[in-house]
């Protein structure tokens, strides 16, 4: 027996719904959602220390960031784009008589054959310096391809950290940043602050009590040392990558990707 039309109306009805359904049940969780999760946790870790040690220490801490000196390594779009426009300068051209422009196909297939790097643009980019070669993480001419960020052990401490100090009384976070930078590095790094407003909040537990540090980002504008100068406050520095982090931020795993956000 046939279905009647009633039935199959619904069917033709219901069936694409349903696979929507199935669809939004399997559909990951958009970027803005794990965005709002992951500050839940942050608001959750932040009353649960504040339940446990009370009101927080305030304090100023400084991501400073050398951006890129020379051009990073293309990526596999940029390495097309080339190929296709050298044949398209090749192929799209004006076409000139044999007797006037001379040459054969067979050269012309040649020109447009796919190309390496420019030589140019290769010269700009994969450079490798003296402290590349040797390692030296103390100074500013390595990695000259990707973005460096200071930090620093203090010389009471023994853990890396980013640059930062105490709010004082009636100071205003940038205020606290510059000062932290000119504690930390002295006259002859040439930084900036950008802005006036914290780029992040990281709540941590330091000696039994709580400190609340505000972050603020700084770039080196211009450069005539490697780093900090005040031995009394830092024991040692190191300019490192963003994948160099885990390396140096190992005993708070938190800790480590709220850093790897901001950088």
């Amino acid at each position: 027996m046939l279905p009647s039309m009633r039935a199959l109306r619904r069917l033709t009805v219901s069936a694409p719904g349903a696979s929507r359904r199935r669809h939004l049940t399997t559909r990951k969780p958009s970027a803005r959602a794990e965005r709002r999760a992951y500050l839940a946790r942050l608001r959750d870790r932040r009353d649960d220390l504040e339940a446990s040690l009370g009101p927080a220490a305030l304090s100023a801490a400084v991501l400073v960031e050398r951006t890129p000196a020379v051009m990073p390594e293309p990526e596999d779009w940029e390495m097309a784009m080339w190929q296709l426009q050298q044949q398209l300068e090749v192929y799209d051209g004006f076409e000139y008589p044999k007797s006037v422009a001379g040459g054969t196909s067979a050269e012309a297939d040649a020109a447009a054959a796919p190309r390496g790097i420019p030589e140019e643009i290769a010269s700009l980019m994969g450079r490798e310096t003296d402290a590349d070669r040797a390692d030296d993480r103390r100074s500013l001419e390595r990695a000259l391809a990707e973005s460096l960020f200071l930090v620093v052990k203090p010389a009471a401490g023994d853990r890396w950290q980013l640059p930062r100090a105490p709010l004082a009384d009636d100071e205003f976070v940038r205020e606290a940043s510059e000062r932290v930078l000119a504690e930390t590095c002295g006259d002859d790094l040439y930084t900036y602050v950008l802005g006036n407003a914290p780029v992040g909040v990281w709540d941590a537990e330091e000696a039994g009590a709580l400190d609340r540090q505000f972050f603020m980002k700084a770039i080196v504008v211009d450069l005539y040392n490697s780093g900090p100068v005040d031995a009394a406050r830092v024991a040692d520095h190191a300019w490192i990558t963003k994948a160099e982090l885990p390396d140096y931020v190992d005993h708070d795993a938190e800790y480590l990707a709220f850093l790897q956000k901001l950088c």
